[in-house]
């Protein structure tokens, strides 16, 4: 603002100021503004509900820093490294699989009849216990035809398995090996069986599937240990297997992305109490039947690898799964629905030779989450989208998200629907986030989110919000406590975006809510784009910068609404409320202690109408140096400029460093039921103003009462 200069008057400006209450002169006070304006009380919001978690059996609960209450699937806090021969079991630690190798090194629960007998380097046998086979080989060849098992003893044995026995059982896992070192060959055990099973043994492949299940077979594996520096486990088309206490590994030291398990289509996969290193995937192709697939996680680990589970599955179940070190967590596609219940996923960095984006959930299906911890994420968190559902003509994606902890991502939006996507969040803590906390964006997406707890929140480029809602979105938003976000708490931009937030308490540190049409600085939206529309109830603002609320061509309507200490970013701006060439309504709004403006109405678009209004202790913008300083301080409660229009009733202006009321630039106001009291200066106007209406309010007590001007105001900017 340039060249303030006014004339000092004891009486209201003849021609510009309507009075239409008997006002009885100067200092009399209308009879319903008795001190009783603006004191109807701002309602607080209500707290959000903390995340709860009840911990699985083994897991331990544990505090994090943000002081969200999670499960730590380990005995110590952080990812866990186990020795080779060990397993780690989320809840359990590192173990061993399977039980310890019998005294006379055979195994343990045979059957009375139809048992082939192997030991190792046995000569001159005939299968019996008293007298068993020597070599693999020879036991498989034996075999050929029965229903019955065939028994390893403790021992080393080199070969493969085509197996025409329903039953394969090693004395234990740690001392019956089978290694294969072929480099060629179709896997090094090739179940065809139904309804058949292998137990307590380790199967080593050189370069070769460890095991393969023919189309269509049903068969279980326990206590088994798979290595392969190819595929651990393959299933073919509508094989289903259940596997418990099973290791599936690449080789210590593997750098190439492998997969420890592929599915085909149809097929099932179940592991229960299981340690993947590698990748659980499903095999692609013309001929691959996508989303007709299920794999079954309990209690599993996956660490190392490319990605843990990625495929176009059609159900994924993970239950107590804890994902570490590797690049992509779950996959989910279009085609798939994944239920994920107890899982940690950390630690997700760039694997070499891959070359994608670390994240935690990437999704175009439908995800269900409860209990659910992410941590150290270098790319987003959750990120979901429906458009190539949308291009399929299929039903949008589906995000539900309950007792979620986020924290130490690197991205520009650590959580993030789009693409028409219906996403349901509840009970969420996210904090440390370099980039948006939450976001939404894009037509036909919808976001429905309470209780949040989001803190410390810094920019990535020009990413940094609490919460950003964006092109079209919309979003139901109830219950947020925001503390410490570097650009805004809650940013609302793009045509046709709405919002309705309730019980948003916010400590920012940058902008508390902005709600603007344009994406882009210097963007215009014109009257042709959808509006943008915001509610906002029972808000709390602390400690914000720049602007405490702020609409640009955009309509926010506010109730029960508290501000308290706004500062400058920069010589110009500093809003506690600002309507620019936008429009704010709404009742029983406080602010204290805003910098340069605490309400202002700016441009011929902007407008601002509001009741049961109180501003006090308005403070000027602190001294600078450099271009633009030369301008004044200010430190104005209520400023209507440059066409705009404002309306109050029921309101309080008192304490500005400057004057409680300023009206300026063509101005069209009108004040009803009001005090304006302990200023510098009571009512400002210029020469542009005509006939400002004032009814039943009290101008008293300031420093001076009336006075004209001839200025400008900047436009605000945000």
């Amino acid at each position: 603002m340039d060249g303030r200069s006014f004339v000092l008057r004891d009486l209201v400006i003849a021609g510009a100021i309507v009075w239409t209450a008997a006002c009885g002169g100067e200092g009399a006070a209308p009879g319903d503004a008795d001190g009783s304006v603006g004191d109807a009380g701002v309602a607080t919001p209500v707290a959000p509900m903390p995340v709860t978690m009840a911990c699985r059996e083994g897991w331990r609960a544990r505090t994090v820093a943000s002081g969200a209450s999670v499960c730590e699937p380990w005995p110590s806090d952080g990812p866990i490294a186990c020795a080779a021969a060990e397993a780690a079991i989320p809840g359990r630690g590192c173990v061993t699989i399977g039980a310890t190798c019998p005294a006379d090194g055979w195994p343990a629960e045979l059957p009375p009849t139809g048992v082939i007998y192997v030991r190792a380097g046995a000569m001159d046998g005939d299968g019996t216990r008293e007298r068993p086979f020597g070599t693999l080989a020879e036991g498989a060849a034996a075999s050929e035809g029965l229903n019955g098992v065939l028994a390893l003893a403790v021992g080393e044995y080199e070969g493969f398995v085509d197996m025409k026995v329903r039953r394969i059982f090693g004395a234990c896992a740690s001392g019956t090996i089978i290694r294969d070192p072929r480099t060629e060959g179709d896997a090094t055990i090739v179940v065809r069986p139904n309804d058949g099973e292998v137990r307590d043994v380790t199967v080593v492949s050189a370069a070769v599937t460890a095991a393969i299940f023919v189309q269509d077979v049903r068969f279980e594996m326990r206590r088994v240990v798979l290595e392969s520096p190819v595929i651990a486990a393959r299933l073919e088309s509508r094989a289903s297997v259940v596997m418990e206490d099973v290791i599936l590994r690449t080789p210590e030291g593997t750098t190439v992305p492998t997969l420890a398990a592929r599915v085909s289509s149809g097929s099932s996969l179940t592991l229960r109490r299981g340690f993947v290193r590698g990748s659980i995937g499903m095999r692609s192709g013309p001929d691959v039947e996508v989303g007709s697939s299920t794999v079954v996680l309990e209690d599993v680990a996956i660490q190392d690898a490319s990605f843990g589970v990625f495929g176009e599955f059609g159900t994924v179940e993970a239950r107590g799964v804890v994902i570490e070190r590797v690049e992509l967590g779950f996959g989910v596609s279009p085609w798939t629905h994944a239920t994920l219940e107890d899982v940690v996923v950390r630690e997700l960095h760039s694997v070499p030779g891959v070359g994608g984006e670390p994240e935690a959930i990437f999704a175009s299906g439908t995800v269900d989450a409860e209990r659910l911890w992410i941590a150290d994420v270098e790319g987003p968190a959750i990120g979901i989208s429906s458009a190539e559902r949308i291009r399929m003509s299929e039903p949008p994606a589906h995000l539900d998200l309950t007792d979620v902890v986020v924290e130490d991502v690197i991205a520009p939006e650590a959580v993030r629907a789009q693409g028409g996507t219906l996403a349901t969040i509840e009970r969420i803590d996210v904090a440390r986030v370099q980039g948006d906390a939450i976001a939404a964006d894009g037509a036909g997406t919808s976001l429905t989110l309470r209780d949040a707890t989001i803190s410390d929140v810094t920019t990535v480029g020009n990413d940094g919000d609490a919460i950003a809602i964006a092109l079209g979105a919309s979003a139901t938003i109830e219950r947020v406590a925001a503390r410490g976000t570097a650009r805004g708490a809650l940013v609302i931009a793009g045509a046709g975006t709405h919002v309705d937030a309730s019980d948003i308490d916010v400590d920012v540190r940058g902008r508390g809510v902005m709600a603007q049409c344009a994406i882009t600085a210097g963007e215009l939206c014109g009257t042709v784009a959808a509006p943008v529309e915001v509610t906002l109830r029972r808000a709390r603002i602390v400690d914000s910068q720049v602007v405490a609320i702020g609409a640009d061509e955009a309509h926010l309507t506010l109730e029960d609404v508290s501000i308290d200490r706004v500062s400058a970013g920069g010589p110009l701006d500093g809003f506690g409320i600002a309507a620019a060439s936008g429009r704010i309504d709404g009742t029983r709004v406080e602010i204290a202690r805003a910098t340069r403006h605490a309400v202002v109405a700016y441009g011929a678009g902007g407008a601002i109408e509001l009741s049961a209004l109180r501003v006090t202790d308005t403070q000027p913008s602190p001294p600078c140096e450099g271009e633009g300083c030369a301008r004044e301080r200010l430190g104005d409660a209520i400023t209507c400029a440059e066409g705009a229009s404002m309306m109050l009733r029921d309101f309080v202006a008192e304490r500005a460093a400057s004057a409680g009321v300023m009206l300026v630039q063509g101005c069209a106001a009108q004040f009803e039921r009001g005090r304006i009291v302990d200023n510098a200066l009571g009512v400002l106007t210029d020469a542009t103003v005509t006939q400002p209406r004032f009814v039943d309010v009290f101008v008293d007590e300031n420093g001076t009462n009336y006075g004209t001007t001839t200025l400008s105001v900047a436009r605000p900017t945000f």
